[in-house]
């Protein structure tokens, strides 16, 4: 009797587990050694751990805020509260302990003349006290799937009795620990330009966001982690099993339950979808609009307990022109809708007020840490070079349909970021777009490039090998000269042929 094949299950001509892989007996001892995911996880290992000792506590980008945030949810609190005391905000109830231990590190991370000041707090009591209000800024809206690892960390600490600092620290290493194994796993299953997913991975921007507490460290892992997968289904259509849905239907949950924006990276998996509508039509379609229904959700939660933004000294004491003041939100939006070529061009003004220096944070900007230029300009060839790595045999080649589809969908989020950007804080009519930081981009990046870069070249073994090492030595030597320059940075606090960030 002739075997049913069921929804999943791949047809008996084709192999259901993608690229054949090379047995480790017949690979060339040097391209093992020099595995993309490998190279990626023993070097965010080594430099990430780097980030989490030498930056002081509390100096990541909004790091206090979203530290608060997580050790909120450790406590069974996903739920902010507004301020009691009737002001604008909300936040947590913490233990007085715990408010007292975030002020004084905020204050030896960036008042203290003695900047090694943070370090004699690694022994002090577990935080108790009665319960105050602790104001979370805006990071009061993240949800739970933000801050996984970090719970975790903060977890573990307040288990064995830790001081706070030390659970900041735990927080950062279970962090970077979910950051590097993530994206380690996207490198594996991406079938175009492993590369590309390791030097985005591992440019000191994003890796510091993956080395500190925030909201960015997560998403960026998982947005890296969708869209390697994605690719995956779209070189080998034939062999999706349901596991692979559900995987990636995960990741797409803590997203939404996150940074919504960035679950829209689901819409990638239109493309198998597309090309194998008969089997896998209705269940990707039913995926994308179970998570888009949770994101929705959230991000409603998310609309009605967010902090006025109509407030230029609470954020920024006026060192931009058009954020946080004279807003209208409504107004804002319906005039954007209404013209859309009007809207190109305040985008246009933005990316042309930032210039330069936006590149450079988008690239190197590290809390309160810049990079210098040579620096920059270095992360940008080594990006060139990745894009440049061999194509495997086994694999097919990145179609017109996919590139343009990797492009469409990065464009699209990033488009949808700067709109809520500007008709949530900036004026009404600004002729650009302030306050939207690069760290915004960061999820994007292997999409993006993957649209616009060029297709890999065959390469001979010989050939693949060098340039292998040569971009695994650049990469090292980018982060090793960063870490030195990090050391003198928050050891000292005077910057290496750079400045501090505004």
């Amino acid at each position: 009797m002739a075997k049913t094949r069921t929804e999943f299950e791949p047809a008996d001509h084709v192999e259901p587990t993608g690229p054949p892989a090379t047995p480790l007996s017949e690979e060339p001892v040097g391209s093992r050694w020099l595995r993309p995911d490998r190279v990626f996880l023993v070097l965010a290992l080594v430099f990430g751990f780097c980030v989490v000792a030498i930056t002081q506590p509390e100096a990541g980008g909004d790091e206090r805020d979203h530290f608060a945030r997580a050790y909120q949810i450790a406590l069974g609190q996903p739920f902010t509260v507004r301020n009691p005391t009737g002001a604008t905000g909300y936040g947590a109830m913490f233990s007085r302990g715990l408010a007292r231990d975030l002020e004084t590190l905020a204050d030896v991370a960036w008042v203290d003349r003695d900047r090694s000041a943070f370090l004699d707090h690694l022994g002090d009591p577990a935080p108790t006290g009665r319960p105050v209000f602790v104001d979370l800024n805006n990071s009061a809206s993240y949800g739970p799937g933000a801050f996984v690892p970090h719970i975790v960390g903060i977890e573990i600490g307040r288990v064995l009795g830790t001081s706070t600092l030390v659970r900041l620290y735990l927080a950062r290493l279970l962090g970077l620990l979910a950051y590097a194994l993530l994206i380690a796993a996207a490198i594996r299953r991406t079938p175009w330009h492993p590369w590309v997913f390791v030097i985005c991975g591992l440019l000191p921007a994003v890796l510091g966001q993956g080395a500190t507490v925030n909201a960015d460290s997560l998403t960026i892992a998982l947005s890296f982690f969708v869209t390697a997968s994605a690719l995956r289904m779209t070189a080998f259509p034939e062999a999706i099993k349901r596991r692979d849905l559900v995987e990636v239907g995960a990741a797409g949950v803590v997203l939404g339950l996150g940074k919504p924006p960035y679950m829209a990276l689901l819409l990638l998996l239109l493309i198998p979808a597309w090309r194998d509508r008969r089997r896998l039509a209705k269940p990707v379609l039913a995926l994308i609009g179970t998570v888009g229904a949770l994101a929705a959700l959230w991000a409603a939660y998310q609309s009605t307990h967010s902090i006025p933004q109509d407030d230029p000294r609470r954020w920024l004491s006026g060192t931009f022109g058009y954020a946080f003041h004279d807003l209208d939100p409504g107004r804002q939006l319906s005039h954007l809708l209404t013209h859309p070529v009007w809207f190109v061009t305040v985008v246009a003004r933005t990316f042309w007020a930032g210039g330069w220096d936006s590149f450079r944070e988008l690239a190197g900007g590290m809390g309160s840490w810049l990079m210098p230029a040579p620096l920059v300009i270095a992360c940008l060839a080594l990006v060139a070079l990745a894009a440049r790595q061999a194509r495997p045999s086994s694999t097919p080649p990145l179609d017109r349909a996919t590139r343009a589809c990797l492009l469409a969908v990065s464009v699209t989020i990033g488009l949808a970021v700067l709109v809520i950007a500007y008709t949530n804080w900036n004026a009404y009519l600004a002729p650009r777009i302030d306050a939207v930081n690069p760290r915004y981009a960061f999820p994007l990046l292997p999409a993006f490039l993957l649209g616009v870069l060029p297709v890999a070249p065959r390469l001979g073994t010989r050939a693949a090998t060098v340039r292998v090492a040569v971009l695994s030595a650049g990469i090292a030597t980018v982060l090793a000269v960063t870490t030195v320059m990090l050391v003198e940075w928050h050891l000292t606090g005077a910057p290496i042929f750079t400045r501090a960030t505004s």
